[in-house]
């Protein structure tokens, strides 16, 4: 999982709370818990990353729009994903100005971030 990690990905601490990724270093990683940015960083030596649901595309501010094709929007992208049973079924990612269109497959919030980041330059934060 390391190496699919950014600085300000959303991971599971060692403590089981879902935590911002502050440092990357090589035999560590270090967070603050959301919500608490203010708090000292903790060291996890064994992150686990967070499985992506409903609640947590609310949380990143998308709103789910659909009900035939399951759609979620933010800003100028339309989000068509799926909840399977092993991860999302991502169908497309479109943006409204130039019509770019993504398909992939993916289970976690990091892997989220990852790919918006990829898409539009901006962090998709809680």
């Amino acid at each position: 999982m390391e190496k699919e990690l950014r600085i300000g990905n959303i991971i599971q601490s060692d403590l089981g709370k879902p935590s911002r990724v502050i440092t990357l270093g090589h035999h560590t990683i270090e967070v603050v818990p959301l919500g608490k940015e203010n708090v000292n960083w903790v060291t996890v030596f064994r992150p686990e990353p967070i499985e992506l649901t409903h609640a947590w595309l609310n949380e990143f501010g998308f709103k789910y729009d659909g009900d035939l094709h399951p759609t979620y929007t933010k800003a100028n992208y339309i989000v068509e994903a799926t909840l399977l049973r092993n991860g999302w079924n991502l169908r497309q990612i479109i943006n409204k100005e130039d019509s770019l269109c993504i398909k992939s497959n993916f289970k976690f919030v990091n892997e989220l971030q990852n790919l918006w980041f990829a898409l539009t330059g901006k962090e998709l934060t809680a």
